[in-house]
């Protein structure tokens, strides 16, 4: 498929890398983005939520695969003035969930944001591998719209966003109250999420199609 493609895309360059080595000569790097539309202040209104001395969210799908439980669990239950909302589908069976840690379940897209205007900080607690190497979540996009400083763990190719705190499963603890600590630069992640939403991709991707040279054949490459 990657060399039967005149135009091959990775989000980012963990992707990128791979997919040169299974033989794209070119491979342009087009993040993931966010829809300003779906998440406007006009579409949601104020959830009142229990907070804690700290009171951090998680949005997304929660498979064991990248979803740090372990983590989760661990720092939860030694924080027990910290409070947990964790929303979104795909959890392990029988879970076993301190009091600290609020499970939502589905939330309906839209209604996301009357959850998390009661968080001081959103989380990514993924889990350290290949498949973390290789993600660009969008949630973290639609984080930093809702205005919040983002912990991502095992995510280092994070670190030059503004508002985002790659860390470590050791450093976690201590990353989040840094990240509640910092002052957060709304200006500057503000210029970050509007250069990032989807029709600046789309743009991206246009351009892209238009360098592609259709005069070359290049099934004739392939043995």
């Amino acid at each position: 498929l990657i060399r039967n493609a005149n135009l091959v895309i990775a989000t980012n360059p963990f992707l990128a890398e791979k997919l040169k080595e299974k033989g794209a000569a070119y491979v342009p790097i087009i993040p993931n983005g966010v829809d300003l539309e779906s998440l406007k202040q006009k579409q949601w209104m104020t959830k009142s939520l229990q907070r804690g001395t700290l009171t951090i969210g998680y949005f997304g799908h929660l498979t064991s695969s990248w979803f740090d439980w372990d983590l989760l669990l661990r720092t939860a239950s030694k924080r027990r003035d910290w409070v947990f909302h964790i929303i979104g589908y795909g959890e392990p069976s029988g879970l076993k969930l301190p009091g600290n840690i609020r499970f939502w379940g589905k939330v309906e897209h839209q209604e996301l944001p009357s959850y998390a205007c009661n968080w001081d900080v959103a989380i990514i607690p993924f889990r350290e591998g290949r498949l973390t190497q290789a993600a660009d979540p969008i949630k973290l996009y639609e984080y930093l719209y809702l205005g919040l400083p983002v912990v991502a763990t095992n995510m280092q190719q994070l670190r030059e966003i503004p508002g985002v705190f790659p860390c470590s499963c050791g450093d976690f603890e201590e990353t989040l109250i840094l990240a509640k600590n910092t002052p957060f630069n709304r200006r500057e992640v503000e210029r970050f999420v509007q250069n990032n939403a989807w029709d600046k991709r789309v743009d991206q991707i246009l351009a892209e199609i238009d360098r592609v040279d259709l005069s070359k054949d290049i099934l004739k490459g392939i043995e």
